[in-house]
C-alpha cells in the first residue's frame, strides 16, 4: 500500500486539478430535532467522513450513561460485562482496543490492555461528545483503528446551579451537583457526583441441569468524581478526579471470584489556550489500578503516568499543522522494571474548495500524519472529498491508513499463571480504510426527514490477538490479517421543525463482516454481530416527551475459533420525561424502563445481563 501513501502525499503537496481553487465555503451542519431533550445532536457536513457531535451543556442529560447514547448510534456496539461491569466500545466492527477515547485531549484507554472503559466517565460531567467513525490515526495518532470518541469536560459558559438524583432497580442511587459562574473575569464550573448500584439480580445458570436460578453476587459498583474547570476568553484549565470500585464476580459457574475486587484512581489536569489562529493544549494523567482476588491472595497493583502536549496552527493556503508529543510510563506488580516510551507526531492538513457543475459546494481534504515512537516511524496518510449537490445533501468519500502500538500489557506484563507477554510484537497496521457515503435532508411540510447510507472497508495487517498455546499459555501474537466490511443505513423523520412538538421516527441498520486469522483461514471476530438494527418512535407535546425504542443484535461467535455462538436478541426501552419551568428554575422528572419485556440475554458468554430495569430521576437547575 506504499503506492497509496505516495499518491496521497503528492495530492497534499501539489493540490488537485486547476478547477479546484480556494473558493471559501462556510461550514454547514444539520441539527436534528429529536427527543434527545434539549441536547443537540449535530451532524457535521463539511467532512469527508461520518462525524456526530453531541452538545450536553444546555439542559438535563437524557441518558443513564455514555454507553446508552452510543448504543443508539449506527455501526456502534457496546460490550458490557453484566450489571455494573465494564462498558467497552466497538466502532464499525473493531475490537475495543481499536477505539481511541480522548477526554480533554488525554486518552482514557487503559495502558495495560489498551481498552477504554466507558463506565468510568459520568455523562453528567461532560460538555460535548464527538463520535468519529473510521480510522483516525492521521489526526490522533496510535489507537484510532475503527474510530475515535472525543470527549470534553463541561466548560461552564453560563451561570447555573443544578442537582440531580436517580433511583432505580438493583439498588441504584445516583447523585450529582454542579455550580457555575460566568462573569467579565472568566468562567468557573464545579461538577461532582456519585453512582452506586448493587447489581445483585437473579439469573438462570444454564450450565447446571434444569437451569437453576441463582443470584449474582459481588457485582456491586460505585464511582465518584469531581471536576473543576476554569476558563477565560480562549484559555481553559480543568482538574479532575475519578474513583471507581467494583466487584468482579467472574463467569457463571465459577466460585474463584466470589471476593474479587477492582479499583481505579484517576487524576488528570488539562489546559488549552488559543491565540492568533493557533491552539496549544497539554494534559497529564496519573492512574492507579488494583485487582484484589480475595481469599487471602495478594492484590496486584499497577500505576501509569502519561502526558500529552499538542497544538495546531493555521498556515497560508488553507493548510493547518498539528503537532503532538506524548509520554507513557508503567510500573507495578507483574511489570518488569519501569517501561516507558516517548512519541512525537505531526499532522499536515490541507483543504480545497471548489464550485463546479452547478453543485452547491465541493471540498477536498488531504491529511498526512507522521508518528515516531521508540525509533519506529509510522505514516498515516488520508484523502477525502465531499460534494454538496444541494444545500441539504452530501456525498462523501475517504481513503486512508493508520496504526496501533502494542500495549504495555502486550509487551511487558510479567509471567503469571497461564499468561506470558510478547516483547517481539509489531504494531498493527491499517493498510486501507475507505468509506463512501450519501446523506440528504428533505422538508416535509413543517417537518424534516434526513437519511444516510454508507459503506466501508478496513484492511488490518498484523492484528494483535491473545491466543492460547499448546501448553495452555495465553500470549499475544501478530496474526496475518483482519478484514472488516460493512453497510450503514439510517433515517430520521420529524413531523415538526419545532423540537417541542410533533412526532419523530429514528431507525438504523448495520450489516458488517469482520474476519481474522492467517491467509485464507479466517474466522469471525468474536462478539461482533453481522447484523444490528434499531428503531424508535417519539412523541413531543410541549413539556412532555415519550420515546419507545427497540434494539436488535444478531448472533455472535464467542471465540476466535468460532465454534460457539450466542443467539440474537431484541430488547425494548421506554422513556418518558416531563419538564416544568418557572422563572429561572427548571424541574424535570424522567422515568425509564430498559428491557421492557424482561428478556434475558448475554452480551459476553456466561456473563448474564440483568432483565427489566427501571430508573426515576429528578433534575432541578437554575439558569441566570
Amino acid at each position: 500500500m506504499r503506492t497509496l501513501g505516495t499518491w496521497l502525499l503528492a495530492v497534499f503537496l501539489y493540490g488537485v486539478p486547476a478547477w479546484a481553487q480556494d473558493a471559501p465555503t462556510p461550514g454547514d451542519t444539520i441539527r436534528l430535532a429529536v427527543i434527545e431533550a434539549r441536547v443537540a445532536r449535530i451532524v457535521d457536513r463539511d467532512q469527508a467522513r461520518s462525524v456526530e457531535h453531541l452538545d450536553l451543556g444546555e439542559g438535563p442529560v437524557p441518558y443513564i450513561d455514555l454507553a446508552e447514547w452510543l448504543a443508539s448510534r449506527t455501526a456502534v456496539q457496546i460490550r458490557s460485562y453484566g450489571g455494573g461491569g465494564r462498558q467497552l466500545l466497538s466502532i464499525r466492527g473493531s475490537r475495543p482496543e481499536g477505539v481511541l477515547v480522548l477526554l480533554d485531549g488525554l486518552p482514557i484507554n487503559d495502558p495495560v490492555s489498551g481498552i477504554a472503559d466507558l463506565s468510568v466517565i459520568p455523562l453528567e460531567s461532560l460538555g460535548t461528545v464527538m463520535l468519529v467513525r473510521g480510522t483516525g490515526s492521521a489526526r490522533y495518532g496510535s489507537g484510532a483503528l475503527g474510530g475515535a470518541l472525543v470527549l470534553t469536560t463541561d466548560a461552564g459558559n453560563y451561570t447555573r446551579s443544578s442537582a440531580q438524583v436517580t433511583t432505580g432497580s438493583e439498588g441504584r442511587l445516583d447523585t450529582a451537583v454542579s455550580a457555575g459562574v460566568a462573569g467579565r473575569t472568566g468562567r468557573l464550573l464545579l461538577n461532582a457526583g456519585r453512582r452506586h448500584s448493587r447489581n445483585d439480580f437473579e439469573f438462570e445458570n444454564r450450565l447446571l441441569p434444569g437451569s437453576a436460578v441463582e443470584r449474582r453476587q459481588n457485582a456491586d459498583a460505585e464511582s465518584k468524581w469531581i471536576s473543576l474547570t476554569g476558563a477565560r476568553d480562549d484559555a481553559r484549565v480543568a482538574v479532575r478526579y475519578d474513583r471507581l470500585e467494583r466487584g468482579v464476580p467472574g463467569r457463571i459457574g465459577t466460585s474463584a471470584f466470589e471476593e474479587a475486587r477492582w479499583s481505579e484512581d484517576r487524576w488528570s489536569a488539562t489546559g488549552a489556550i488559543g491565540f492568533s489562529g493557533s491552539t496549544l493544549n497539554a494534559g497529564l494523567r496519573d492512574l492507579s489500578l488494583r485487582y484484589a482476588p480475595g481469599d487471602g491472595i495478594r492484590s496486584s497493583d499497577q500505576r501509569a503516568f502519561d502526558g500529552r502536549l499538542g497544538g495546531e496552527t493555521a498556515l497560508p493556503g488553507r493548510v493547518a499543522f498539528a503537532g503532538r508529543l506524548s509520554y507513557e510510563q508503567l510500573s507495578g506488580d507483574g511489570i518488569a522494571g519501569t517501561p516507558d516510551r516517548v512519541g512525537v507526531g505531526g499532522t499536515l492538513r490541507r483543504t480545497f474548495y471548489a464550485s463546479m457543475l452547478g453543485l452547491d459546494a465541493v471540498g477536498f481534504e488531504t491529511v498526512l500524519g507522521v508518528d515516531r515512537v521508540d525509533g519506529a516511524t509510522s505514516w498515516s496518510p488520508e484523502f477525502g472529498v465531499w460534494l454538496r449537490p444541494t444545500s441539504a445533501s452530501r456525498i462523501y468519500g475517504r481513503v486512508g491508513q493508520g496504526f496501533r502500538l502494542p500495549t504495555f500489557g502486550d509487551l511487558f506484563f510479567g509471567a503469571a499463571p497461564g499468561v506470558r507477554a510478547n516483547p517481539d510484537l509489531q504494531s498493527e497496521r491499517i493498510t486501507l480504510d475507505a468509506e463512501l457515503g450519501f446523506e440528504a435532508g428533505l422538508a416535509i411540510g413543517s417537518g424534516l426527514a434526513t437519511g444516510r447510507m454508507a459503506g466501508y472497508t478496513r484492511h488490518t495487517d498484523r492484528p494483535i490477538v491473545w491466543l492460547a498455546s499448546t501448553v495452555a499459555l495465553w500470549s499475544p501474537q501478530n496474526l496475518d490479517r483482519l478484514r472488516s466490511h460493512g453497510i450503514e443505513l439510517e433515517v430520521s423523520v420529524a413531523t415538526a421543525a419545532d423540537a417541542a412538538q410533533g412526532l419523530g421516527l429514528n431507525a438504523g441498520l448495520t450489516a458488517q463482516s469482520s474476519r481474522v486469522g492467517f491467509g485464507t483461514n479466517r474466522n469471525a471476530l468474536p462478539y461482533q454481530p453481522d447484523l444490528a438494527a434499531r428503531v424508535s418512535i417519539e412523541s413531543r407535546r410541549g413539556p412532555l416527551a415519550v420515546r419507545l425504542g427497540a434494539r436488535f443484535t444478531g448472533s455472535r461467535t464467542t471465540s476466535i475459533a468460532g465454534t460457539r455462538r450466542l443467539p440474537a436478541f431484541t430488547v425494548f426501552d421506554l422513556v418518558a420525561r416531563r419538564r416544568v419551568e418557572f422563572g429561572s428554575m427548571a424541574l424535570e422528572v424522567a422515568a425509564r424502563f430498559d428491557n421492557l419485556f424482561d428478556h434475558r440475554y448475554e452480551l459476553i458468554e456466561l456473563f448474564p445481563e440483568p432483565g427489566r430495569q427501571f430508573a426515576i430521576s429528578l433534575d432541578v437547575r437554575r439558569m441566570d
